[in-house]
């Protein structure tokens, strides 16, 4: 497996608010191909990257305005081929410390 630090940017995660104001719950599915881990508040999920993510992380991170934040560790355009790339790299991570930031929706 090939190593892009260029790419590591994209998931990294930082947990602004603070557990003490969120009332959350974890959920684990093991079932192939389903996310790992989940965490649940009130209005969005950190969980783990899956397959089904490769569109929308093309789609957002493909954004010229985060480009120019992230300089150059960041590609420009953001490719499909890229997004994929990240999903399975943060999915075959041992333990696991890569995450999404979703929506309800």
């Amino acid at each position: 497996m090939r190593f892009n630090p260029r790419l590591l940017a994209a998931a990294e995660l930082i947990v602004i608010k603070s557990y003490a104001d969120s009332k959350f719950s974890v959920i684990k599915k093991f079932v192939s191909g389903e996310c790992k881990m989940n965490l649940k508040f009130q209005d969005y999920f950190i969980r783990s990257w899956c397959e089904s993510d490769v569109y929308s992380l093309q789609k957002y991170a493909n954004n010229r305005k985060i480009w120019l934040n992230l300089r150059d560790i960041f590609p420009h355009p953001y490719t499909l081929n890229d997004a994929k790339w990240w999903v399975k790299h943060a999915s075959q991570e041992v333990p696991e410390r890569l995450f999404a930031i979703a929506t309800a929706t």
